[in-house]
């Protein structure tokens, strides 16, 4: 592993536990990953065509992308309307749920940020 790579892993590693810890101060079970999408719908929805492009945007891989879409939307946060081109895209959308969700988390965040001088 190059030196970089290294730093890079150790980086990553630190910062696994804050990332955990404040994912326990989301309301309603809600995750990282949801959390992420959530944000990604909500900043940058007109630019997001299919799952694929908030996988590029979250760093998320499509799988987990994928699932945390149907969850998403099984929770009624967000709409998936199916593509008439290609049935295989879905082109998910955040909803007045999912948007009062993600301000919940927003508030948890910065009271966390603030509280552990992040």
């Amino acid at each position: 592993m190059t030196s970089k790579a290294f730093e890079c892993a150790r980086y990553a590693r630190k910062l696994r536990a804050p990332l955990l810890r404040l994912a326990e101060t989301f309301p309603e079970g809600t995750t990282i990953d949801q959390f992420s999408v959530l944000y990604a719908l909500e900043t940058e929805g007109e630019n997001i065509g299919s799952q694929l492009d908030i996988c590029k945007l979250t760093n998320i891989d499509r799988s987990t992308v994928a699932d945390v879409v149907k969850r998403l939307h099984v929770r009624g946060l967000i709409d998936v309307k199916t593509s008439d081109v290609d049935r295989r895209r879905n082109h998910p959308k955040i909803n007045r749920a999912g948007r009062a969700l993600l301000n919940k988390c927003l508030k948890a965040e910065e009271k966390f940020l603030q509280s552990n001088s992040l």
